[in-house]
């Protein structure tokens, strides 16, 4: 005789947004309004409160000086973007197709906001603190974020996937910030191709050096060894040879780190989560 369930509790919805919840997001709202239109550095406290209808003395309550209002509202913005970047990713049946869909989305949203663009244009140097520096940054959330998609839809492990998810980071910041030639669905494939290239330790020219066993076998090859031509978490190092004399040689140059896989490189199920 089957056991009977414990009742589970009626769904509910969420919780509505308390007071000063809402007070924080008219504060936040305001406060990018203001900044795309006039920049930081003629932006204002006192401002950024009559604006959102609050006193002076109600915003420090929520944000103690300007720096932290700023970059809670460029972490809200990049929460924003990044949150439209997963929806565009999650009706894609791959992985690869979908880090193309969730990197163009991001880039795309990048280069259309006009927060982000106005600083880009007027105010770079103040912008990279904002989006690097102290922890719950947006390179923070971007790499959990980029690391989420990969553990729902890739089998390999959690340190490929958090190397994978740093890299995707790295070069997302960097092209928001000094945008190449290329047009963003290019930049994406190659994006995706390289993350891809992480997560199977390997790439089309490294098999040729790693033998039969590492191309076949995910898990014998290191993580990282897709930036180097021999393979290898760490740049090959090549044994000493002895000397006549007893002293040992130096070591022949290290091989440079090679291009990252070329866009539309085939990779195995084991990378690409077949079956998820």
């Amino acid at each position: 005789m089957l056991a009977a369930r414990p009742l589970q509790p009626a769904p509910t919805d969420p919780a509505p947004p308390t007071h000063e919840h809402a007070v924080a997001e008219r504060l936040l709202a305001a406060t990018n309004e203001m900044a795309a239109r006039y920049g930081l550095a003629r932006l204002s406290l006192g401002d950024v409160a009559s604006h959102a209808g609050v006193s002076r003395q109600t915003l420090y309550r929520y944000f103690s000086s300007k720096d932290e209002l700023l970059r809670a509202v460029v972490l809200r913005e990049v929460a924003t973007v990044a949150a439209h970047a997963q929806t565009a990713a999650r009706g894609e049946t791959t992985l690869a197709l979908a880090l193309q869909a969730l990197f163009a989305a991001l880039l795309e949203g990048a280069n259309r906001h006009p927060l982000l663009q106005r600083l880009l244009a007027t105010e770079a140097d103040a912008l990279l603190p904002l989006l690097t520096q102290d922890a719950g940054t947006a390179q923070g959330h971007l790499t959990e974020m980029i690391r989420e998609v990969l553990a729902q839809r890739s089998v390999a492990t959690e340190a490929r996937q958090g190397q994978a998810a740093e890299l995707a980071m790295r070069v997302l910041l960097s092209r928001a910030i000094s945008p190449g030639q290329e047009s963003t669905a290019t930049a994406a494939e190659v994006l995706a191709a390289a993350v891809l290239g992480v997560l199977v330790g390997e790439t089309p020219n490294s098999r040729r050096d790693t033998g039969r066993h590492a191309a076949t076998n995910p898990q014998s090859v290191s993580p990282t060894s897709c930036l180097f031509r021999e393979g290898g978490s760490q740049p090959p190092r090549a044994p000493m040879r002895a000397h006549p004399r007893g002293r040992p040689q130096s070591r022949p140059e290290v091989p440079q780190p090679c291009c990252a896989p070329e866009p539309g490189a085939k990779f195995g199920p084991e990378v690409l989560g077949a079956g998820k």
